[in-house]
């Protein structure tokens, strides 16, 4: 059966608008790959700005393409490093560019609350310290941006009474904005956008709080859109990486191996907006008195040396009181003594894997362990062969430290 000229027409004129319209919503929700405009009064609807979980990729395999070789000499690497800056990391965006990455509300990081009495919208963005990311007298707070999260398979293991279970394997990616004590420090005023609106900040070591002045059918519409758009340029380190794994128990057979990301960042300016809109609704910046200070640079200055008499010993920084949690430690052991296989557990066919949760010294050495997974039978054995283990000492700003963590030993009744 045919289909007549008339119809086909209709059904072009159909579907051309709906495409259109499919293309025009894809381009205004892509992410930015042109340098930020902060001079920009309104921003594109449904503006999200770069894609952090992009460049978190991208990072590392800059920054390996920009070590210098034992070969090179310091003016060869100077020159070629020079080079390597200039080339473009996605699309248009340099290492220098100029960035923004939008926030939006999640109720954890980035929530809205609305005062009727008051006509205030206080918007408040929560960071968290992150020990291992900056430096001891400067350290680094965390803002969360995305997550992926996949199943990689799955494998057959024991269960607390020794049945097999169908465990399932996932592999999370989260991706933090990592922001530096000394940056937040200076975000001690704010300038106000216009006489309709007026905000103050609070605290911001832990939260940054933002008041807009709005009325109620205002606030009702604008809430549910508002974002937060973190404007700054990448830190010398722009990028930190560390990995964890939950291990399965009985109650949750699931293996999840997560890797968390964070884009180091110096922020210049931050942002509340309406996403629908694209309506400023306020510009945080940092005070004339207590500017941003700039990143230092990544090659160390020459530096002549005084007396030794003359030069006044370094006071390190104390060293973290409890021990830092750093998840399996397998990797990390210089020598692991396999545990013996108790009589009786043989005799009973236990099996499986046994989870240690060990704290160890700063010298490598295991000075406490407990078990907290696996068969009772063999608990007692691979508590005391973890004993035995010794591992590379953990450093923090090149001290080393005491540090928990977990130790695994699978048992083979064959």
């Amino acid at each position: 059966m045919g289909i007549s000229r008339f119809a086909l027409l209709a059904i072009c004129l159909i579907i051309s608008p709906v495409s259109s319209l499919a293309q025009a919503r894809r381009a205004t929700t892509s992410f930015d790959t042109a340098p930020f405009d902060s001079t920009t009064l309104k921003l594109p609807l449904n503006y999200i700005g770069h894609s952090l979980s992009a460049i978190a990729q991208i990072l590392p395999l800059w920054k390996a393409a920009t070590e210098k070789s034992e070969f090179e000499t310091t003016a060869d690497y100077q020159n070629r490093l020079s080079r390597e800056k200039q080339k473009p990391l996605i699309g248009a965006l340099h290492l220098n560019s100029l960035l923004a990455f939008s926030i939006g509300l999640d109720g954890a990081n980035l929530t809205a609350k609305y005062d009727a009495d008051m006509g205030l919208m206080t918007v408040t963005m929560e960071m968290w310290e992150e020990v291992l990311v900056g430096k001891y007298e400067d350290p680094c707070y965390s803002v969360f941006w995305s997550s992926t999260h996949r199943q990689t398979g799955s494998y057959i293991g024991r269960n607390f009474f020794n049945r097999p279970v169908r465990v399932q394997v996932y592999r999370d990616n989260v991706f933090y904005l990592g922001l530096c004590s000394s940056d937040l420090n200076a975000f001690t005023e704010l300038r106000i956008q216009s006489d309709k609106y007026g905000f103050k900040i609070r605290d911001p070591k832990k939260s940054l709080n933002v008041a807009i002045n709005m009325g109620a059918n205002e606030a009702r519409t604008v809430k549910p859109n508002l974002r937060a758009l973190i404007i700054g340029r990448l830190r010398d380190d722009p990028i930190y990486y560390s990995e964890d794994r939950d291990e399965p128990t009985v109650s949750e057979p699931y293996d999840r191996y997560k890797q968390k990301s964070y884009v180091k960042l110096t922020p210049q300016e931050i942002w509340i907006y309406d996403i629908s809109t694209g309506i400023i609704y306020a510009q945080v910046t940092p005070s004339p008195d207590n500017p941003v200070q700039p990143s230092k640079p990544t090659q160390p200055a020459l530096v002549i040396a005084a007396e030794p008499s003359a030069a006044p010993k370094p006071i390190p920084p104390p060293a973290p009181r409890n021990p830092i949690s750093v998840g399996v430690l397998n990797g990390k052991v210089i020598s692991l003594p396999k545990p013996t296989y108790p009589r009786r557990a043989r005799t009973a066919r236990a099996s499986g894997t046994v989870t240690v949760q060990v704290t160890i010294d700063e010298s490598g050495k295991v000075i406490s362990a407990r078990a907290i997974g696996g068969h009772p039978l063999l608990q007692q054995a691979a508590v005391q062969a973890a004993y035995g283990a010794l591992f590379t000492p953990t450093k923090v700003f090149d001290r080393p430290v005491k540090v928990s963590g977990i130790i695994t030993y699978n048992f083979n009744a064959q």
